[in-house]
């Protein structure tokens, strides 16, 4: 029964409106950036459209089930999906891309100065890493580098610089996505030395130790330009800036308060603390920031006709602190992933193969006991995003199993299966709460309890 769930989207409302407007705390529903190029006030973000004009099409981004336009000499084809080709992605904290890597090319170093990034291979063999700086010696770093596979996927903390390098013989596909509407894209070599106006040679050559290679190699400062723009080495030294620019003021999801928090199995600690504790960084692996097997399909969920596998914190410790939980969901013909919200994150789903309807509820500002449905039909390829917090589903309307991928901007994005929540609770919500709310007699309550417990 859908016309039942109108009534809870209050509740769902009251939850949804927190103190502080981090990127993925919005302070309303929905607001959809309006196209402000031409605005003569500039705000954090995008100015929203009035909410009544806000249609699926806001929510919705098709294409990439194929490659993105390539990068000129560097072997990269990307598409993004962001707030500017997807507008009600404003103020929900999340975004996506795919990138098709040529074999034996490298996506350059580069920051997210604002996001965490967790990849998921689709095809290929791709060599990821990211630089971890030394707490007790700034100027050294630890290398965190993984070899990937289809299936595979692996997070890279915000701030900390990091790479993906196409060692196979053929095109490497990933899916990447960031817990934030602009993650922003920080190319470390460009950067440096294609800066405008540039930077002082004597900067760079102080800053770079580049003395010793001019008087060693009789290079001029433009040629030590061109071979340090090939060189890895000199990267460890930045790292000092990727955690300088780590140190936000308050400890929210996607604001860790260090470059790592590896979650320590804490089943039996005495004291419970909001996540998981961390153990020593020293004693972090590449393996905590990896989970494998996302090119097949995860445990069936007993009557619903869905199978699911998640990335979090129980196979991928790493994810501790850094606002990101990810999933894959195969769903039988015809069949339906339950209304539901998830009270601590935005949702954005990317379809794999088959035909799914998805649709979030918005509730009426001027009448809550009233709510709008947004909807589409996604085919391979497509991206919707469901914001934080709204009663929402994913439904199989083709003739074949679907998959898609789930990425929350939360490491415990929390689920709530609002039919099973009302009607099969432990202990039970009286029936006289639940015909009252529901507008039922006992009978029919006590059947839909049967059905839901």
């Amino acid at each position: 029964m859908w016309w039942f769930v109108t009534t809870l989207v209050i509740t769902v409302f009251i939850s949804n409106s927190p103190v502080y407007a981090y990127d993925n705390n919005p302070l309303q529903d929905i607001c959809v950036a309006v196209n402000d190029s031409q605005a003569a006030v500039f705000v954090n973000g995008k100015i929203c459209k009035d909410p009544k004009f806000a249609t699926p099409n806001d929510f919705f981004a098709s294409g990439l089930n194929v490659s993105g336009i390539a990068v000129p000499g560097v072997g990269v084809a990307a598409k993004f999906v962001d707030v500017n080709n997807m507008p009600g992605l404003n103020t929900l904290g999340i975004s996506i891309g795919r990138v098709d890597l040529e074999p034996q090319r490298l996506v350059p170093f580069h920051t997210h100065p604002r996001a965490t990034e967790l990849i998921t291979v689709l095809e290929g063999i791709l060599y990821a890493g990211f630089l971890v700086p030394d707490p007790a010696n700034f100027f050294k770093s630890r290398l965190f580098s993984k070899i990937l596979y289809p299936g595979d996927v692996f997070v890279f903390p915000i701030g900390l610089i990091h790479f993906q390098y196409n060692v196979g013989n053929k095109k490497a596909t990933y899916l990447t996505a960031f817990n934030s509407q602009n993650p922003g894209f920080i190319f470390i070599p460009n950067s440096i030395f294609g800066s405008n106006p540039p930077i002082p040679d004597d900067v760079l050559t102080q800053g770079f130790q580049l003395i010793i290679a001019l008087w060693l190699f009789g290079k001029s400062l433009s040629q030590i330009k061109s071979i340090t723009m090939r060189m890895w080495w000199f990267i460890t030294t930045l790292v000092i800036t990727a955690f300088t620019c780590n140190s936000p003021s308050h400890a929210y999801d996607n604001n860790p308060l260090q470059d790592i928090c590896v979650a320590v199995n804490d089943s039996k600690a005495a004291v419970f603390v909001n996540g998981k504790i961390c153990k020593d960084p020293k004693l972090a692996t590449a393996n905590d920031f990896f989970a494998s097997g996302f090119n097949v399909s995860g445990n069936a969920v007993p009557g619903f006709g869905f199978a699911s596998k998640t990335a979090d914190l129980n196979n991928m410790p790493g994810l501790n602190t850094l606002g990101l939980f990810f999933g894959r969901i195969d769903l039988e013909p015809q069949r339906l992933a339950p209304l539901h919200t998830h009270p601590r994150a935005t949702e954005l789903i990317t379809i794999l193969e088959g035909t799914i309807y998805a649709g979030f509820l918005v509730p009426n500002p001027a009448n809550f006991f009233k709510s709008r449905l947004l909807s589409k039909v996604l085919n391979p390829g497509d991206v919707f995003v469901i914001p934080k917090g709204l009663i929402h589903f994913q439904y199989n309307v083709g003739n074949k199993k679907a998959t898609y991928f789930a990425i929350f901007n939360s490491q415990n994005p929390g689920f709530v299966i609002i039919p099973n929540s009302i009607f099969a609770s432990n202990p039970a919500i009286l029936d006289d709460v639940l015909a009252k709310g529901f507008m039922l007699n006992k009978t029919e309550i006590a059947v839909l309890r049967k059905k839901f417990s």
